[in-house]
């Protein structure tokens, strides 16, 4: 078969890469709200849902369930339960309706972030997922107060967890179980991979009760936005 070259005819122009694989080539940057919950001060609260809603699994443990999910699910779940010391699920029926990973001991935020001097035994979610059939019950602000209870009882001084700066929904369902915002993460996305390049924390912590604009000089707009509009959906 001849080639174009060969017979005269111009080389096809090479296609342009599909946006998906630009989303993977370039890198992308994306903010996230940093958020404390002070585990001992919240432990004793009254549950939203019952606790026996929630149990707890090692990643062992519940691995052959994650693998029964569809696909694009089960890819999440099993890339974050590599590095899982614990899961936090619930069921509807035979079905897994949420679940988070938890890691125990161990916290994605700097130090300084913790207590004075680093010290405390903190724990940090770095995944939570409601399935569409169960969303809208509240089973995210559930598992939060949960596992705040179970935190409690282990000893665990200070629960973390970073939330993306559009998920509103998200960062509600933290302020109103007593989550402070205690600063801001910037992710840097690509080749596939995700970098903590910084956190830039809060002269103090927003919490719940109060929204004073000194307080988070330090988020950049977009998360300001977020949670002025999660506080007053809080109302």
């Amino acid at each position: 078969m001849n080639r174009p070259e060969a017979s005269g005819q111009p080389a096809p122009a090479p296609s342009p890469p599909s946006r998906r694989r630009l989303r993977y080539l370039l890198p992308r940057f994306d903010a996230t709200v940093v958020l404390r919950a002070e585990v001992p001060r919240l432990a004793g609260r009254p549950p939203t849902l019952p606790a026996a809603t929630y149990r707890m699994a090692e990643p062992q443990e519940i691995l052959p369930r994650l693998e029964k999910l569809p696909p694009t699910e089960r890819k999440s779940a099993l890339r974050r339960l590599a590095a899982a010391d614990a899961v936090v699920y619930t069921e509807a029926g035979d079905d897994l309706a949420f679940w988070e990973f938890v890691q125990l001991g161990r916290a994605e935020v700097p130090p300084e972030v913790w207590r004075p001097g680093g010290e405390g035994k903190p724990a940090y979610i770095f995944g939570a997922f409601t399935r569409a059939p169960y969303r809208g019950q509240g089973l995210f602000t559930g598992g939060l107060e949960w596992l705040i209870g179970w935190l409690g009882e282990h000893g665990y001084t200070d629960l973390f967890s970073q939330t993306a700066t559009q998920d509103v929904g998200a960062l509600l369902a933290h302020l109103t179980t007593g989550f402070e915002a205690v600063g801001e993460g910037r992710h840097l996305h690509w080749l596939g991979r995700r970098r903590v390049r910084r956190t830039r924390l809060l002269t103090r912590p927003v919490a719940a009760g109060h929204a004073e604009e000194q307080d988070w000089a330090a988020l950049s707009p977009a998360a300001r936005e977020a949670l002025r509009r999660a506080l007053l959906r809080r109302r």
